[in-house]
Protein backbone atom coordinates (compact mmCIF):
# COMPACT_ATOMS: atom_id res chain seq x y z
CA UNK A 1 0.00 0.00 0.00
CA UNK A 2 1.29 3.32 -0.89
CA UNK A 3 1.75 6.13 1.63
CA UNK A 4 0.06 9.41 1.45
CA UNK A 5 2.10 12.30 0.47
CA UNK A 6 1.97 15.26 2.96
CA UNK A 7 3.23 19.06 2.65
CA UNK A 8 5.88 20.88 4.93
CA UNK A 9 6.43 24.40 4.76
CA UNK A 10 9.73 25.68 6.97
CA UNK A 11 8.02 27.64 10.03
CA UNK A 12 11.13 28.94 11.39
CA UNK A 13 15.25 28.09 10.97
CA UNK A 14 18.40 29.83 12.56
CA UNK A 15 19.98 31.51 9.49
CA UNK A 16 16.54 33.17 9.42
CA UNK A 17 14.44 31.86 6.97
CA UNK A 18 10.85 31.00 6.59
CA UNK A 19 9.32 29.29 3.43
CA UNK A 20 7.32 32.01 1.11
CA UNK A 21 3.27 31.42 1.11
CA UNK A 22 3.85 29.44 -2.31
CA UNK A 23 7.09 27.37 -1.24
CA UNK A 24 6.34 24.14 -0.02
CA UNK A 25 7.89 20.16 -0.39
CA UNK A 26 5.92 17.10 -0.12
CA UNK A 27 7.36 13.44 1.33
CA UNK A 28 5.25 10.45 2.67
CA UNK A 29 7.68 11.69 6.52
CA UNK A 30 8.69 15.08 7.57
CA UNK A 31 12.49 13.81 7.61
CA UNK A 32 13.00 13.36 4.18
CA UNK A 33 10.82 16.76 3.96
CA UNK A 34 13.19 18.14 6.23
CA UNK A 35 16.19 16.50 3.97
CA UNK A 36 15.22 18.10 1.03
CA UNK A 37 14.97 21.89 3.14
CA UNK A 38 17.95 21.30 4.11
CA UNK A 39 19.66 20.73 0.91
CA UNK A 40 18.02 23.68 -0.53
CA UNK A 41 18.94 26.27 2.71
CA UNK A 42 22.82 25.06 1.78
CA UNK A 43 22.56 25.93 -1.90
CA UNK A 44 21.16 29.57 -0.57
CA UNK A 45 23.83 29.85 2.06
CA UNK A 46 26.07 29.14 -0.89
CA UNK A 47 25.03 31.78 -3.45
CA UNK A 48 26.75 34.61 -2.77
CA UNK A 49 24.17 37.05 -4.32
CA UNK A 50 21.97 35.20 -1.51
CA UNK A 51 21.16 37.49 1.73
CA UNK A 52 21.83 34.43 3.81
CA UNK A 53 25.50 33.79 2.20
CA UNK A 54 26.92 35.22 5.46
CA UNK A 55 26.05 31.59 6.83
CA UNK A 56 28.41 30.61 4.24
CA UNK A 57 30.68 28.90 6.44
CA UNK A 58 27.59 26.81 9.00
CA UNK A 59 27.74 23.54 8.43
CA UNK A 60 24.46 22.80 10.25
CA UNK A 61 20.98 24.60 10.03
CA UNK A 62 18.16 24.19 12.31
CA UNK A 63 15.01 24.44 11.47
CA UNK A 64 11.07 23.98 12.37
CA UNK A 65 9.12 22.44 9.77
CA UNK A 66 5.17 22.38 9.85
CA UNK A 67 2.53 19.93 8.43
CA UNK A 68 0.16 21.93 5.87
CA UNK A 69 -1.32 18.97 4.30
CA UNK A 70 -5.17 19.53 4.27
CA UNK A 71 -7.27 18.23 6.98
CA UNK A 72 -4.09 17.32 8.81
CA UNK A 73 -3.18 17.91 12.30
CA UNK A 74 -0.95 20.85 11.12
CA UNK A 75 2.00 19.18 13.23
CA UNK A 76 5.88 21.08 14.03
CA UNK A 77 8.63 18.76 13.94
CA UNK A 78 12.14 19.56 14.80
CA UNK A 79 15.15 19.20 12.91
CA UNK A 80 18.99 19.85 12.66
CA UNK A 81 20.34 19.25 9.49
CA UNK A 82 24.16 18.67 8.92
CA UNK A 83 26.09 19.13 5.65
CA UNK A 84 29.25 16.52 5.93
CA UNK A 85 32.30 16.83 2.49
CA UNK A 86 32.18 13.89 0.91
CA UNK A 87 35.81 12.09 0.39
CA UNK A 88 35.44 11.80 -2.88
CA UNK A 89 32.96 13.50 -4.75
CA UNK A 90 29.81 11.52 -6.62
CA UNK A 91 29.89 12.35 -10.46
CA UNK A 92 26.29 11.53 -11.89
CA UNK A 93 25.19 11.34 -15.65
CA UNK A 94 21.31 12.55 -16.32
CA UNK A 95 19.96 11.22 -19.68
CA UNK A 96 20.60 14.56 -21.60
CA UNK A 97 24.49 14.09 -20.83
CA UNK A 98 24.97 16.97 -18.02
CA UNK A 99 27.09 15.71 -15.65
CA UNK A 100 25.88 16.48 -11.55
CA UNK A 101 28.50 16.29 -9.07
CA UNK A 102 27.92 15.91 -5.75
CA UNK A 103 30.15 17.17 -3.06
CA UNK A 104 28.52 17.17 0.22
CA UNK A 105 26.17 14.64 2.24
CA UNK A 106 23.28 15.63 4.18
CA UNK A 107 22.61 14.56 7.24
CA UNK A 108 19.53 14.68 9.24
CA UNK A 109 18.92 14.54 13.16
CA UNK A 110 14.87 14.44 14.42
CA UNK A 111 15.57 16.74 18.12
CA UNK A 112 13.15 15.95 20.46
CA UNK A 113 13.99 19.15 22.83
CA UNK A 114 12.29 22.04 21.71
CA UNK A 115 15.00 24.44 23.94
CA UNK A 116 17.39 24.47 21.21
CA UNK A 117 15.34 26.18 19.28
CA UNK A 118 14.17 29.52 21.42
CA UNK A 119 16.18 31.78 19.57
CA UNK A 120 14.20 30.76 16.03
CA UNK A 121 11.83 33.22 14.54
CA UNK A 122 8.97 31.29 13.44
CA UNK A 123 6.88 32.36 10.99
CA UNK A 124 3.01 32.60 12.38
CA UNK A 125 0.32 30.50 10.65
CA UNK A 126 -2.73 31.94 9.22
CA UNK A 127 -4.68 31.16 12.15
CA UNK A 128 -2.12 32.42 14.91
CA UNK A 129 -2.05 35.53 13.03
CA UNK A 130 -3.12 38.40 15.30
CA UNK A 131 -6.46 39.76 15.15
CA UNK A 132 -6.96 43.01 14.23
Amino acid sequence: MEQKKKSFKIFGSDIGFSSPPTQYYWGTEPGSVAKKFGTMLFKLINNETSKYYKFKDQNTIKLVLRETTKDSSKNIYYYEVTRQTLKKPVIRKVPDGTEIVNQYKTIVYKCKSKKDYINIVLTPSPQQSPQK
